[in-house]
C-alpha cells in the first residue's frame, strides 16, 4: 500500500499558463454538435486558464475532504458534484480502482496508469470482469467518472501533465432491435486537479482522495466537477480496454 506523502505527482506551471497534453485526438474541437462525441477516448487536451485563487481553492477542497473524512463527518465516502445534460452522477453506487492499460496516443502501445472509477451503476467491478470492453460498448445506461493518474503514486496530479487525465463515459440507450453502440465520452480540460492520499491495489485495498476537474460538454463548454472518493481495488481493471 502506498501511504501519505508530500511528493506531488505532477508539475504545476505558472499561474494562468496553458498545459499541453499528448492524447489521441478522438474528439472534435469545440463547438461540438451532440453527434460529434459518439465515442469515448482521450483527446488533444484543450485548455482553460486557471488563476492562482482557483488553484488555491482546489487544494483547500482537497484538504477539507481529507479532514472531514478523518473525523467521520461531512460528505459521503464517494461523491461527484457537478453535471450537465448527459453527464450527471447523482449517487456513486460503485467506486473501484486499479492499474490499467490506457491508450494515450493513437496507434501507440498503451501505458500503465492507476485509474479510479466512480459510477452510478452497481457492481461495476463484476461488470468489467465479465465485459472488459464495458467502456467501448454500452451494456447498460450508466455514467462513470474516470480519473487517470501515475501508477501506484500518491500526491496531486494535474490533467494534461504526464498522461494524468479525467473523462466521463456515459452509456447510450440501444435502439430497439439494434446492436449495442459506443458510449459517449466527455474529455477533461487541462489544469484540473486530482489528489490521491492513499492507494492499495491488492485485494481488499482502498484508494482515497479528491478531485476538481473541468469536463467539456457536447457544445465545448467546460463544467466543473469535484468531489471525493474512497474506492475498492478491482484487479479485473488490468484487462479492461481504456479509454
Amino acid at each position: 500500500m502506498v501511504g501519505p506523502s508530500a511528493v506531488e505527482g505532477g508539475a504545476q506551471e505558472s499561474d494562468g499558463a496553458l498545459l499541453t497534453g499528448n492524447f489521441s485526438p478522438r474528439h472534435l474541437v469545440p463547438p461540438l454538435p451532440a453527434e460529434g462525441l459518439p465515442c469515448n477516448g482521450f483527446c488533444g487536451i484543450r485548455h482553460v486558464r486557471v488563476s492562482a485563487p482557483m488553484r488555491l481553492a482546489s487544494l483547500l477542497v482537497f484538504a477539507l475532504a481529507a479532514a472531514t473524512s478523518s473525523t467521520g463527518c461531512g460528505p459521503p465516502d464517494s461523491i461527484v458534484y457537478g453535471g450537465f445534460n448527459g453527464a450527471i452522477i447523482t449517487d456513486v453506487r460503485s467506486a473501484i480502482h486499479g492499474n490499467a492499460k490506457v491508450t494515450v496516443v493513437q496507434n501507440q502501445p498503451p501505458v500503465t496508469m492507476s485509474v479510479i472509477l466512480l459510477s452510478d451503476g452497481r457492481d461495476l467491478c463484476k461488470k468489467v470482469t465479465d465485459h472488459p470492453d464495458f467502456f467501448q460498448l454500452t451494456y447498460e445506461v450508466t455514467t462513470t467518472m474516470i480519473l487517470f493518474v501515475q501508477p501506484d503514486t500518491i500526491g496531486t496530479f494535474f490533467t494534461g501533465v504526464n498522461n494524468n487525465n479525467a473523462e466521463i463515459v456515459a452509456g447510450v440507450p440501444t435502439p430497439a432491435g439494434g446492436a449495442a453502440i459506443r458510449p459517449n465520452g466527455f474529455p477533461a480540460a487541462a489544469n484540473g486537479g486530482i489528489s490521491l492520499a492513499e492507494i492499495d491495489n491488492n485485494s481488499g485495498g482502498e484508494a482515497k482522495g479528491s478531485f476538481d476537474v473541468g469536463i467539456f460538454d457536447q457544445q465545448g463548454f467546460v463544467h466543473e466537477f469535484f468531489g471525493n472518493f474512497k474506492s475498492h481495488a478491482c484487479p479485473a481493471l488490468a484487462n479492461v480496454v481504456l479509454p
